[in-house]
């Protein structure tokens, strides 16, 4: 079993954004469990040519939850968080990318995930 206490976010697009990643279902993400993480800009968001560890590191990453497909990486918009309400945003699934990495893919890459326009 590996245990990885620390991911990092790679923002090679041309707009900010907002990360947020999760192991449970889309569903539960725009439930009143999980605040938007606009409210916290410190951890979730990811400027344009920047890198975060903040917004990935909530939790431990244990191999089997990737290997399971369970660990999710929504990346938002921050203009659509600035503009919409959380609630809407669920409703019309404005996510701009998901990303469910591999096992292989995060070790080949050094525990990062790249993102791009």
């Amino acid at each position: 079993m590996i245990v990885i206490k620390r991911f990092f976010f790679v923002n090679n697009s041309s707009k900010d954004i907002y990360i947020y990643k999760v192991d449970y279902p889309y569903e539960v993400l725009f439930s009143n469990l999980f605040p938007n993480p606009y409210n916290q800009p410190n951890i979730y968001m990811v400027k344009s040519g920047e890198k975060n560890s903040n917004g990935l590191q909530d939790r431990e990453c244990i191999d089997g939850t990737i290997k399971q497909g369970n660990m999710v990486v929504y990346v938002f918009d921050a203009e659509v968080l600035a503009n919409y309400s959380w609630g809407v945003i669920g409703r019309d699934y404005m996510v701009l990318k998901t990303i469910r990495p591999t096992l292989e893919e995060m070790q080949r890459n050094n525990w990062t995930i790249y993102f791009e326009d």
